[in-house]
């Protein structure tokens, strides 16, 4: 069983794989996109700038740890479903184009889950995360 696991709840975005392996799970490759450098004027987080790096970088991101996974056919999935996820990103136009743009391109990977996290963190990163999740898991047709 592989796992597609993304977090986003503060400044980083992180996406892992993970599989299962006896009676617990390894990390076969993880990727950590720090925001620290971005928030030291700040002299902490702040949440809109957080928010607008998670989406710039959590599809280059999920398309690298994602770079040998695939599936050894190229799966073809209706405009629908291209539609529906416009629907749930409606309010994120950055993260739309981004992952639009990756899914239309790109196969269906050799995943069995999608997990994310849902808190605690910042409102505004969690749902970079979330949205992105629920996409991915609609359109892969992956729980």
């Amino acid at each position: 069983m592989k796992i597609l696991a993304i977090e986003t709840s503060c400044d980083d975005t992180c996406i892992a794989l993970a599989s299962q392996k006896d009676d617990g799970f390894i990390i076969e490759k993880e990727i950590i996109s720090s925001q620290i450098k971005i928030h030291q004027k700040w002299g902490g987080v702040y949440p809109t700038v957080a928010k607008r790096e998670h989406q710039k970088n959590i599809v280059p991101i999920i398309k690298k740890i994602l770079k040998n996974e695939k599936e050894s056919k190229k799966s073809s999935f209706p405009n629908k479903k291209l539609t529906k996820i416009e629907t749930f990103l409606a309010k994120d136009s950055l993260l739309k184009k981004r992952l639009l743009s990756f899914l239309n391109n790109s196969a269906k990977p050799k995943i069995d889950l999608i997990a994310v996290t849902k808190g605690p963190g910042l409102e505004p990163c969690l749902w970079v995360g979330v949205n992105t999740a629920k996409s991915l898991s609609y359109f892969w047709t992956v729980p």
